[in-house]
């Protein structure tokens, strides 16, 4: 379903009345895969007050804090990145949520 409306240009970062976002959701309910799928279509790895993504995933054994990482480092680089530039910079940088995915399936083998 993520998929599908990612597909027909859905928002990843639209805010709830509460102001949580889908990738807020994906991580609370443990939809590691989904929140992956938002990250590699741009949603916004930064937490604020109401939205408070380090928090929940810090509490965790597993790769959520290094997907967070991954994402914010990207979207730092394409903060000082020329505007048209910066596909480019996300193209070449989603290979690395894969990775983690890769990971993941292989532990739960």
């Amino acid at each position: 379903m993520a998929q599908i409306l990612i597909e027909n240009k859905a928002d990843t970062n639209s805010k709830d009345q509460l102001g949580k976002t889908p990738l807020y959701y994906a991580y609370r309910e443990g939809y590691n895969k989904i929140a992956i799928l938002l990250l590699q279509n741009k949603a916004s790895p930064w937490s604020c007050k109401s939205n408070n993504i380090d928090q929940m995933v810090n509490s965790r054994q597993n790769n959520d804090m290094n997907q967070i990482k991954i994402a914010k480092q990207i979207h730092l680089m394409m903060l000082i990145t020329p505007f048209k530039h910066r596909d480019k910079i996300w193209e070449d940088s989603k290979y690395l949520f894969k990775n983690i995915v890769d990971e993941e399936d292989r532990k739960n083998e």
